[in-house]
């Protein structure tokens, strides 16, 4: 009953939150449109690369998150609400003392390094400082709320979190609307709106949260076990810390890199390829943090054979649900960023399959990361995983001194350290949950690499036969999208899912029907 119970919430959060998605994929592309235009080549990579300092900072951020996420969902599973009251208590205090020591080792890393590392225009370092200063703030408020969403997400609340984050994007559509009216230095003021939604919508989360779970209230460090607690998080986050590190360093590595070695319109086209890559991973990211939860939770009742069993099933539909995108955006990207941006930056395209690949072939064993993060032991893992991460820029740094170009250089980063992460993933469960490598094999990428070489193939004779058009990009996103549902159907879902999807389709046109009389 209780599995049957998780199965249904799952669901229902996977649901809202690709409908929150696909509402903000097309407000959000809308919006970077607006906000090129509004800011110019030159001062998008700027931002880019000024708030990526931030980004660099935050990597304590990510790591306490997935802590706190971990210790919540854990005692939910163990049935405890006082022990869920108190983790949260303990998170706060933690969370409050890193958003001072953000900003206490932020402020002087980041103005050296606008003053003697980046590529930054004398004309624009006075601003430049005066936008890293607002980003700053904007992460602080973000790293304060975040005990706050780790709740919704451990309560498996998900839905609630994607009517924030819908918020926060429609916000986001209507400022890059005005932006483009402003008079003025449009950069300090977009930095500054940025800031000004962040706190509005963390605001309007807190409130809702306190509200609606009793247990959410801030005791302060005097509530008996606070300080071990805190100690513990920090003791399970430690680890966490090296892991997130990796992938921050690894990411605005990059772009420190291609600022130093290029110039700032190469950073616009970088932050372009992530943003673009950022819409494509929503489709997998909503079942991804639908699902995890309840992972954690399974680990905490004991039952071993449902970690494995939703983890495995979190890899394929990760990489199933990202693919219908990818894909056939793969094959059009040139027009479908012509069409998109009008002035496309340098590299951009190119830059953007690269970024897609990538994180395509980290989405391949995504539920493991879950799983292992459950378990519990992860010094081992987080510190393989986060040192293959970190090569990336030293990889990318190297070709860059070799003479290699910057798609050259950062594809090798990217691409030779993804890989080496998928496969330490497998690895680490095996060692941990004895979990065989033929299982994660045969269940992952044997079963979906008929739907992709189908789709592809699909994809490639659309192009050759068709001219490049609005009409080519629709056909070529809708015969993609068939050719891989179809085929998926038959190779990618085994008997079980099958029966259960049949089953969900027939519920629907049943509710459908009945409401219909």
């Amino acid at each position: 009953m209780r599995q049957f119970i998780g199965t249904k919430l799952i669901l229902f959060n996977t649901s809202v939150t690709y409908l929150r998605m696909f509402l903000s994929i097309g407000l959000s592309l809308l919006s970077s449109r607006w906000i090129l235009s509004a800011l110019g080549q030159t001062d998008y990579g700027l931002y880019a690369v000024v708030a990526g300092i931030m980004g660099f900072l935050s990597f304590l951020t990510g790591a306490m998150t997935g802590s706190a996420q971990r210790h919540f969902a854990f005692a939910i599973g163990e049935g405890d609400d006082d022990s869920v009251s108190r983790w949260f208590n303990a998170s706060c205090m933690l969370h409050i003392g890193l958003a001072l020591l953000l900003i206490i080792i932020g402020l002087p890393f980041g103005f050296v390094m606008m003053a003697h590392v980046l590529n930054i225009p004398d004309a624009r370092l006075a601003v430049c400082k005066s936008v890293f200063f607002l980003t700053i703030l904007t992460v602080m408020i973000q790293v304060v709320s975040v005990p706050f969403s780790g709740m919704f997400t451990a309560k498996q609340r998900i839905y609630e979190v994607s009517v924030f984050q819908f918020t926060q994007t429609l916000l986001m559509v209507v400022f890059a609307y005005v932006l483009k009216n402003i008079s003025g230095d449009r950069l300090l003021v977009y930095a500054l709106g940025v800031m000004v939604i962040a706190l509005l919508t963390s605001w309007m989360m807190i409130v809702r949260c306190r509200t609606i779970f009793k247990g959410c209230r801030v005791r302060g460090y005097r509530e008996a076990g606070t300080f071990s607690r805190v100690k513990e998080l920090v003791s399970f986050a430690g680890w966490n810390f090296f892991g997130a590190l990796g992938f921050v360093g690894s990411n605005q590595g990059m772009a420190f890199l291609i600022n130093v070695f290029s110039n700032p319109r190469i950073n616009a086209s970088f932050g372009i390829a992530n943003q673009v890559t950022g819409q494509v991973a929503g489709l997998s990211q909503a079942f991804f943090n639908a699902v995890a939860p309840e992972i954690t939770s399974s680990e905490g009742r004991g039952q071993r054979e449902r970690v494995v069993s939703l983890s495995l099933r979190t890899c394929k539909m990760s990489v199933f649900l990202m693919s219908l995108l990818l894909i056939p955006i793969f094959f059009e990207m040139d027009h479908i960023l012509k069409f998109w941006l009008a002035d496309v930056p340098p590299f951009t395209s190119a830059l953007c399959r690269i970024v897609l690949l990538a994180f395509l072939v980290d989405k391949l064993t995504i539920g493991y990361m879950v799983a292992v993060a459950a378990h519990g032991q992860i010094a081992g893992y987080q510190a393989t995983l986060g040192g293959a991460l970190l090569l990336a820029p030293f990889i990318t740094w190297v070709m860059f001194v070799l003479g290699f170009g910057v798609v050259s250089a950062v594809g090798c980063g990217l691409l030779a350290t993804r890989i080496v992460c998928s496969l330490g993933r497998v690895w680490w469960v095996r060692k941990l949950m004895q979990v065989p490598l033929k299982r994660w094999f045969w269940a992952v990428p044997v079963r979906l690499i008929s739907p992709s070489i189908l789709a592809s193939m699909t994809a490639w004779g659309i192009q050759c036969f068709f001219v490049p058009s609005i009409c080519r990009v629709a056909l070529t996103l809708s015969m993609c999208a068939v050719i891989f549902c179809v085929t998926g159907w038959f190779f990618a879902f085994d008997e079980k899912e099958r029966e259960y999807l049949a089953g969900l389709v027939k519920k629907c046109l049943q509710a459908t029907r009945a409401s219909s009389r």
